[in-house]
């Protein structure tokens, strides 16, 4: 699978769908763009195992989809190896569509009951797993991320919950985009100075991560989180001399 242009677009698949539209793609790839296979049935089964799922991310400038993938809930990329390696046909993926459904149902030797039996692992502790997971030793910007991030059981399966200390974490990973209007923004993001920020407030009244600030223009309900200025230093008082007694 190509996982480097699968890489750049961890962070903005939440968001891709909602951006890309708004800015002229449509559910379905343009002509021309690469087609791609859906993952072999042992790697759907060992993605699952590993409290992901399997999600397409798309290139924003050419609205073409990327190679299917493992990800957990969060978009992050979770490294599959193949326990029993042998050839397995797999389906024709149609792009503009998820490469498989979520399965409906979590088996009871892989469903977790509580926050208590998920564990963090992998090589780079990425993983949020019911078990220990072995995975490829390379370390990605992405995991320091998940200092931010809890390793918890949702809905029978492990997986990371996000919080705005993470999405701003992750955002800050990529290059900030150049703007000139919202609409050159992803999902989620406001321009704001000439640069793509993450949105705060509005209607569901979304916060900033600690040491960012929500600013909005005037008659704005919608602002960006800006990063705050720390505040100077003070001077330190001069320490007076002392005249020595003789």
């Amino acid at each position: 699978m190509e996982k480097s242009a699968a890489g750049m677009l961890v962070l903005i698949f939440a968001a891709a769908l909602v951006g890309c539209i708004s800015t002229g793609c449509g559910q379905e790839s343009p002509p021309g763009c690469p087609q791609f296979s859906a993952p072999a049935p042992w790697y759907e089964e060992e993605c699952f195992a590993s409290g992901g799922h399997i999600i397409a991310g798309r290139n924003l400038e050419t609205c073409c989809w990327g190679a299917p993938y493992c990800a957990d809930g969060n978009g992050n990329v979770i490294d599959i190896s193949n326990p029993n390696p042998e050839p397995t046909p797999s389906a024709t993926l149609v792009p503009g569509t998820t490469p498989s459904p979520t399965p409906t149902a979590v088996p009871v030797e892989e469903r977790c009951g509580d926050d208590s039996d998920c564990i963090v692992t992998g090589c780079s502790s990425q993983v949020c797993a019911l078990r220990e997971t072995v995975t490829t030793c390379e370390y990605r910007p992405e995991y320091g991320c998940f200092a931010y991030a809890q390793c918890k059981c949702t809905a029978g399966r492990c997986g990371w919950t996000s919080s705005v200390e993470y999405d701003q974490c992750m955002f800050n990973i990529n290059e900030r985009r150049s703007c000139s209007s919202d609409s050159q923004c992803n999902g989620g993001e406001k321009c704001f100075d000439g640069k793509c920020l993450l949105a705060c407030g509005g209607a569901d009244h979304v916060p900033c991560a600690a040491g960012y600030n929500c600013t909005m223009e005037t008659n704005e309900t919608v602002g960006a989180c800006v990063e705050a200025t720390p505040a100077p230093a003070p001077t330190p008082e001069p320490t007076p001399e002392v005249t020595p007694r003789h």
